[in-house]
């Protein structure tokens, strides 16, 4: 994967399809006309006074609550007895074809990320870690194949890395190897990747 450290401007991951199908509608609430391929968009919100609850709709005044941190397993699915109570939502973000949503969620101790799915809410875990680093974001790939998690490792100071996830082929798991600019700052910025159209690379800004 080529990686550089550019600025440019984000390419939107959540593409049409995901939204709410008006098509049938001729007017709006206020009575304008609307096109006849109109598509209400619909996205995942996470609560920002408490982070413990997400909610999916057209706006964050106008959606549905969606998942609390209560509905979410307490124990790890890859290791037996691992708690991963969940403390708080750091990412969600709805995939590319609007059924999947992507979360990392910080926890207590351990923190993890995992997949639900919008219409069952059922959850799968994709990644652990262990006490010791947090989960900072999550960015689908425009294929909706691959996923690029960025976290970051407190100890023995902090830094920033990214792994790549193949959703697609579950349990590929590839470390990114980022150098800092500036060698005095590991925890670089290197939030939002734009993703090439067949998704073969993504670029940081």
């Amino acid at each position: 994967m080529k990686k550089s450290f550019l600025i440019l401007i984000l390419i939107p991951i959540i593409l049409t399809g995901c939204g709410e199908d008006r098509s049938g509608e001729t007017s709006d609430a206020n009575g304008n006309g609307l096109d006849e391929n109109f598509r209400v968009e619909k996205d995942i919100f996470v609560d920002v006074e408490t982070f413990t609850k997400l909610y999916y709709g057209i706006h964050p005044n106008a959606a549905d609550l969606f998942l609390t941190l209560e509905e979410l397993p307490t124990e790890s699915a890859f290791e037996e007895g691992l708690d991963i109570t969940g403390e708080s939502f750091a990412s969600a973000i709805l995939s590319p074809d609007g059924k999947t949503v992507a979360i990392s969620v910080k926890g207590k101790g351990n923190s993890y990320s995992a997949l639900v799915d919008i219409e069952t809410k059922e959850v799968e875990q994709l990644t652990i870690l262990k006490k010791g680093y947090e989960p900072s974001a999550l960015y689908w790939s425009l294929d909706g194949k691959y996923l690029i998690s960025e976290d970051i490792s407190l100890v023995p100071k902090p830094r920033r890395f990214l792994t790549l996830i193949g959703v697609a082929d579950r349990g590929i798991f590839t470390p990114l190897d980022v150098t800092p600019a500036n060698p005095d700052n590991d925890l670089i910025d290197v939030h939002s990747p734009v993703w090439s159209v067949d998704s073969t690379f993504a670029q940081f800004k």
